[in-house]
């Protein structure tokens, strides 16, 4: 009965299609579509495509593009990883017979319903629908033809209520100095404004990145919150941090966030920490290396936020507080849907065999392997599309443990 109206779906969107696909020369429906393979391919906007081009396309990313017509995904049959995030998609119907497409990005669209999906032609498909305004998923815990994880369930919006949307928010260290990093929009008219101690400045909620340095000292820096008035609720931050913890000890910190928030995902460097209510239990290697703790918290079952703590003998504000992508000892970069993770052997203590882990900034696994480190690592990693995501990537070799950080762009 499902191929039956598979089938019928299939010819419903393809028969305009048709005559196109057998040309030499791509005709588009959507202008946003065409720019982003154009620019995918290196064409200029005058230059033809032609159909040879784009069926050897296996990962695209058209996200923020203004697309709202997906037919053309017929050009697209050999694609497996697809980013259509933040465009003004309400019809997912032409991604059904692509059977070789396995990773989808929906966020941030205008989609309702997506069961529609249960009748893809793919085998499994893993696919992120954050930020759109569907209500039911119940087909998704049905049997069907086609695997499909489905990543954002509880980040829906609500089209009549006033919200205040951070889709991307965490708090770093700038040049020694506290700063709030921040992606998201608002349906509210009028300005936004962040709060941190006597910090109080507009932000702009356009869905672009932004970054607020706030100009507290560190150490007396404990909550910001971002707000849009009245109408809209407040969002809190939890800034960076440091505390004071001798080599072996144990020591509880606390957030500061209020009674309705939890935390989630914690992970240290070199120690270990544990999550107790809305604080954090932090216990120092016995080797009394500085260390950084890692942490995301929500509000309900809503991903609010990322923060970290700096754990140190001396309570001195540092320049550097996380070994990140531009680090001596771990470089990590995003390229073409893969994640590039290098590590000298001299910072794996020599060990030839490491262990790689992935996490989202809300603690969700991405991606595990076991990688040769005889000659220090040089892996890619292949990934969901997670462009605009804060990723955190552990690396484990011989009781050694890595951490860094990194921001998923184009």
């Amino acid at each position: 009965m499902k191929r039956k109206f598979l089938t019928a779906i299939v010819m419903a969107v393809s028969v305009s299609a048709a005559v196109s696909v057998s040309a030499q020369k791509v005709t588009f429906f959507s202008p946003g579509f065409e720019e982003g393979v154009k620019s995918h391919l290196g064409l200029t906007e005058s230059d033809d495509v032609p159909q040879q081009r784009t069926d050897t396309i296996t990962i695209i990313n058209l996200s923020g593009l203004g697309i709202e017509d997906i037919r053309d995904v017929v050009y697209l049959p050999n694609v497996q990883t697809l980013d259509l995030s933040f465009n003004d998609i309400r019809d997912i119907t032409p991604l059904l017979p692509l059977d070789s497409l396995h990773n989808v990005d929906l966020r941030g669209n205008q989609l309702e319903d997506i069961n529609v999906l249960t009748f893809a032609s793919s085998d499994s498909m893993v696919v992120s629908v954050a930020y759109n305004y569907i209500k039911d998923f119940s087909s998704f815990f049905l049997p069907s033809p086609c695997r499909i994880s489905i990543s954002g369930m509880s980040a829906q919006k609500n089209r009549n209520a006033a919200y205040l949307d951070l889709h991307q928010l965490y708090a770093d260290i700038d040049e020694g100095q506290p700063v709030i990093k921040y992606r998201g929009h608002s349906n509210m008219d009028g300005n936004a404004f962040l709060d941190c101690g006597t910090t109080h400045v507009n932000v702009v909620l356009d869905g672009s990145f932004n970054t607020v340095r706030i100009t507290d000292d560190l150490t007396a820096t404990t909550k910001a919150s971002i707000t849009n008035g009245e109408k809209g609720e407040a969002t809190y931050v939890v800034p960076p941090a440091q505390h004071q913890v001798l080599a072996g000890r144990t020591k509880t910190v606390t957030t500061g966030l209020p009674e309705d928030y939890r935390l989630g995902f914690a992970s240290a460097m070199y120690g270990t920490v544990t999550v107790n209510g809305l604080s954090l239990t932090y216990t120092a290697p016995a080797s009394g290396e500085d260390d950084t703790v890692y942490f995301s918290y929500y509000k309900g079952q809503q991903l609010k936020g990322f923060s970290q703590f700096y754990m140190g003998k001396e309570c001195t504000v540092p320049t550097i507080i996380q070994q990140t992508e531009g680090g001596e000892s771990l470089k990590l970069a995003w390229q073409d849907g893969k994640l590039l993770v290098t590590c000298p052997q001299g910072a794996l203590g020599g060990c030839t065999e490491a262990a790689i882990t992935v996490w989202n900034a809300a603690g969700q696994l991405l991606a595990t392997e076991n990688v040769d480190a005889s000659g220090g690592i040089d892996a890619e990693i292949r990934m969901a599309s997670q462009r605009g995501n804060v990723v955190i990537v552990q690396v484990d070799a011989c009781g050694k443990r890595i951490i860094g950080k990194c921001m998923l762009t184009r």
